[in-house]
């Protein structure tokens, strides 16, 4: 691997977070984290990529974005302590000439506890794609599409009729002022039969790492690794 300078990750002239700033302001339900700038170029070089991606983009200019009322949690560089930096919720060390790219790369929450993450292979989807870990099949799901149409969509409410079935009448005012570091536990869980309409269940703020530590582990319960899916149809 060619380790990347911050002058060469930086590209001064590009345009994409200004476009995309621009969508994201469009819609109010839509909040930009403010990045520390140290940790914003820390993340940039830990992740090598460019200012000229969105995932460079969103690395250098955002601590996070809370997409959709705060729904959807976007990382960016970090907003400490509640939400991890890109490099650090994928354990992202400093580059070095034998490093590899992870096999997935987790880029997102949404308050329940689903994850989001780019499949480099691993997750057996297409690389590349956006993959969704869902609290209600404790599967790997296809979005149907990359990083960029994915954050565009969140930002946009391009998600609403996808993410529909885990939502429920007054969610909005529910999650106004959930913390950043918590997420919201359904009882009975979202994958029981019991717990599939979300209208009728518990739920119960939780630090969002417990969480996604219960999801992991019914799922290694219920002998259901991370396996192809088709895109999400919900």
């Amino acid at each position: 691997m060619q380790i990347r300078t911050l002058d060469e990750l930086v590209i001064e002239n590009s345009t994409t977070w200004d476009e995309f700033s621009s969508l994201l302001t469009k819609n109010s339900a839509n909040q930009v984290l403010e990045p520390e700038p140290s940790q914003a170029f820390d993340t940039l070089l830990r992740l090598q990529v460019t200012t000229r991606s969105m995932l460079g983009a969103i690395a250098l200019n955002t601590g996070a974005i809370l997409a959709d009322h705060g729904w959807f949690r976007l990382l960016g560089s970090g907003y400490a302590p509640d939400l991890p930096s890109i490099a650090d919720a994928n354990a992202m060390g400093a580059p070095t000439p034998e490093s590899t790219p992870p096999g997935h790369l987790v880029i997102g929450f949404d308050v329940l506890g689903g994850q989001f993450a780019i499949d480099g292979g691993a997750l057996g989807i297409n690389p590349g794609d956006v993959c969704y870990f869902a609290p209600d099949s404790l599967e790997w799901e296809g979005l149907g599409g990359g990083y960029l149409a994915f954050v565009q969509a969140a930002v946009s409410g391009g998600l609403n009729e996808a993410f529909q079935v885990l939502r429920w009448e007054g969610w909005q005012a529910d999650i106004v002022d959930l913390p950043l570091g918590m997420s919201l536990a359904s009882y009975p869980p979202p994958f029981a039969a019991e717990g599939r309409d979300l209208s009728q269940t518990a739920k119960n703020p939780v630090p969002t790492t417990e969480l996604l530590d219960f999801y992991a582990s019914a799922a290694a319960q219920l002998n259901q690794p991370a396996q192809p899916s088709k895109p999400i149809e919900r």
